[in-house]
């Protein structure tokens, strides 16, 4: 369910309770400290006083916290929900602070952090460190010390670690809702027993065709160093069926069946119609499901 927001008089919001969005999220802090909301929002949750005069951050263990002390910043309430708006304006610090980080994008849940560091290692071959950080649970970043190194990178784009793919790219602010709505994708696709009578674009594209859009060939196929199979880069959406195999008729007469492999399928919701998760792993399904047991055992509870 979309939240909407619409009506907005003398400069309030339809939904939104004032009253309601100033009261401390957490009363217990209020109670134990013997302190009011308006020291916990003016000194910030490091630094609010518990019993014995101490602060959380003492309490916690100095060693573990950082320096900066943050501030409790009321949210909207619409429809009995927080809401927080932003304003990218507000945060264009960051994009000066992190410009010269690249972010690896994986479609699927990313691999292991020793896999990747070996593939990119390997496959760019840059002169000078690097370092790489794990970045949710899709993500790495980048930061590369030279601008070389950097043109390097981006100029090679994205690759595949254990045949799934990462795509490569600068960073930008909320970079990692991009792959959120991810509705095409490509993919690397194996033609076996390809007729050496079609080996050039034309039948390349032809035949690709059969599972998306056709994109390019790997440069093994291009130099000719390589015969026994095609491998063609495709371009492939959500209702892409995946086939096992395709026919081809020449003219009107001789019938070929060319089996078709994938080293890597990406992961499909039919639900939310993008690439990224399964249905089984679908967000709007496990809050469906949520909302509908919550409901089972009010009705049970009732009846008892």
């Amino acid at each position: 369910m979309e939240l909407e927001v619409t009506a907005v008089n003398d400069g309030k919001i339809a939904g939104y309770d004032e009253t309601e969005s100033n009261m401390n999220p957490n009363p217990n802090l209020t109670q134990f400290g013997g302190g009011n909301k308006d020291d916990i929002a003016e000194k910030g949750s490091g630094t609010t006083n518990v019993e014995g005069g101490k602060s959380w951050a003492d309490v916690l263990g100095r060693a573990t916290v950082g320096k900066n002390s943050l501030e409790y910043i009321p949210p909207m309430i619409v429809e009995g929900k927080p809401v927080i708006h932003v304003q990218f304006e507000k945060f264009i610090h960051l994009k000066e602070k992190n410009s010269k980080l690249f972010v690896g994008s994986f479609i699927g849940r990313r691999p292991r952090y020793a896999s990747v560091k070996d593939v990119v290692t390997r496959m760019w071959r840059l002169k000078n460190p690097f370092i790489m950080r794990a970045y949710g649970d899709r993500m790495f970043t980048f930061e590369f010390e030279k601008e070389e190194d950097r043109s390097i990178v981006l100029e090679m784009g994205g690759f595949h670690v254990a045949s799934q793919l990462v795509v490569i790219r600068p960073w930008k602010l909320f970079v990692e809702t991009e792959s959120e709505k991810l509705t095409t994708i490509p993919i690397w696709v194996l033609f076996k027993q390809f007729p050496m009578d079609l080996w050039d674009n034309k039948g390349f594209s032809m035949v690709g065709s059969a599972v998306g859009r056709p994109l390019f060939t790997d440069r093994l196929k291009e130099e000719k160093r390589r015969t026994s199979y095609a491998r063609i880069c495709i371009e492939v959406d959500t209702k892409c069926k995946f086939p096992r195999e395709t026919t081809v008729v020449l003219d009107k007469q001789k019938v070929i069946k060319i089996p078709i492999e994938y080293n890597w399928k990406p992961a499909k919701c039919s639900t939310c119609d993008v690439f990224g998760h399964h249905d089984k792993t679908c967000p709007k399904k496990k809050q469906k499901k949520v909302e509908q047991s919550v409901w089972v055992e009010k009705e049970k509870l009732e009846d008892d």
